[in-house]
């Protein structure tokens, strides 16, 4: 539940299928036009996500890359 709060606090919404609900199309249909109903469409400029990191972001250096940048073993 927390990760779905978290997609729906950034403005996305998500849905479930699972193996047994595939037999019914009608179905599987309804859960992705009702989670589409429920997405904000905001232009990207005002958007709480984004498909791609901002140019500021730098990804973190984890510890076994340090060691081995630093000649430890």
């Amino acid at each position: 539940m927390a990760r779905g709060d978290r997609f729906r606090t950034a403005g996305l919404e998500s849905f479930t299928v699972v193996a047994g609900d595939l037999a019914d199309e009608e179905l599987v249909v309804n859960r992705m036009r009702t989670a589409r109903h429920r997405a904000l469409f905001l232009p990207a400029s005002e958007r709480r996500w984004m498909l791609t990191p901002p140019p500021w972001w730098r990804p973190p250096v984890w510890l076994p890359e340090r060691y081995s940048a630093n000649g430890a073993a």
